[in-house]
């Protein structure tokens, strides 16, 4: 069950580069599609900064974990549910309404990092050297 778990924790900061390389490809593409002459702005950019932002503290909550790591668990918890609902329902929704296509690429992606955070809310370990108290009456 050790492997497991270590193998959950490690595919959790597989799953954060992937969503931080493919929410950076979302700015880099979204602002290339922003027309200034019509006052249009593609809001994709926003959104994907955003989700990095959320990647990037997880990240660093993650790496600060040592008193935190229940608290790195529920955030990666509410950020996959929230994800999956975002990247299944609303798709499906628009696929049955106005037939846009479903599942895509980005799709299967994004499911792999947010099943990756409930995994890791489920499963994950603490990957650095717990302190262990040093007792009254043992010298340190």
């Amino acid at each position: 069950m050790a492997a497991v778990r270590r193998f959950v924790s490690i595919n959790f900061l597989l799953a954060i580069a992937v969503a931080l390389l493919f929410y950076g490809w979302l700015i880099a593409s979204g602002l290339s599609e922003t027309d200034p002459n019509v006052l249009r702005s593609n809001r994709v950019p926003m959104g994907a900064a955003f989700l990095s932002l959320v990647e990037l503290a997880l990240l660093v909550l993650y790496l600060r974990r040592r008193d935190l790591l229940g608290l790195v668990r529920v955030f990666a918890a509410i950020l996959g549910v929230i994800g999956l609902i975002q990247t299944v329902l609303i798709p499906l929704l628009n696929q049955l309404l106005y037939g846009s296509a479903f599942p895509t690429l980005a799709h299967m992606l994004l499911w792999y990092v947010y099943g990756s955070h409930l995994f890791f809310a489920l499963l994950g370990i603490s990957m650095t050297r717990q302190r262990v108290p040093v007792s009254a009456g043992q010298p340190s």
